[in-house]
C-alpha cells in the first residue's frame, strides 16, 4: 500500500496551482475536494468542521479557494508541496504529513509574507463503496501561518 499512498500524495500535492479567475478558483474547488472521501473532518486549532457529503466537501473547498482569491490572497500566488512523509498505520490507512511552501504574488495582498506550513492528513484505502481519499486533515498550521500573513493573528 505505501507505493499506492505515496502516488496518492504526489497527485494532491501537484493540483495545487493557485487561480487567476473566479472560474479558476472553482474548478481548483472541485478538483481538491475529489481528494477528500465523505464523512471527512477538518480540525484546525482546536475545532472540529465534520462533512458527511461529497457535496458538503466541494462546497467548503471551493468556498475557501474562492475567498481566498476574493480576498487577494491567491491570485497569482505560488503554492508548492515541498516534502511528505507517509507512515502507514494498516493494510487501508496511513498517515501523511504534507509541507507546503506558499509565496504570495508580488503584487498581492500578502506580498513578501513567504510561508511554509505542514499539515497531516489522514488517508483512507478504498473500501466499502467509498473511494480512496483523506478522511481527516489537521490544518492548524496553515491556518495560523496565513493568518499572520494577512495580518490577522494566528496561534
Amino acid at each position: 500500500m505505501d507505493a499506492q499512498v505515496e502516488a496518492f500524495v504526489k497527485e494532491y500535492g501537484a493540483q495545487w496551482s493557485p487561480p487567476s479567475t473566479s472560474d479558476q478558483a472553482a474548478g481548483l474547488g472541485n478538483r481538491i475536494a475529489s481528494y477528500y472521501r465523505p464523512g471527512m473532518t477538518f480540525f484546525i486549532n482546536g475545532n472540529a468542521i465534520r462533512l458527511e457529503t461529497q457535496e458538503d466537501v466541494t462546497g467548503l473547498m471551493t468556498a475557501e479557494i474562492q475567498g481566498a482569491f476574493e480576498h487577494g490572497v491567491a491570485a497569482g500566488a505560488e503554492l508548492v508541496m515541498r516534502d511528505y512523509r507517509v507512515d502507514i498505520c494498516s493494510p487501508t490507512s496511513a498517515i501523511c504529513q504534507i509541507t507546503f511552501e506558499f509565496k504570495p504574488a508580488k503584487d498581492g495582498r500578502c506580498a513578501g509574507q513567504d510561508f511554509e506550513f505542514t499539515n497531516y492528513y489522514g488517508y483512507r484505502a478504498e473500501g466499502a463503496g467509498v473511494k480512496a481519499g483523506w478522511e481527516f486533515v489537521i490544518r492548524d498550521q496553515e491556518a495560523n501561518e496565513m493568518g499572520r500573513a494577512m495580518g490577522v493573528g494566528g496561534n
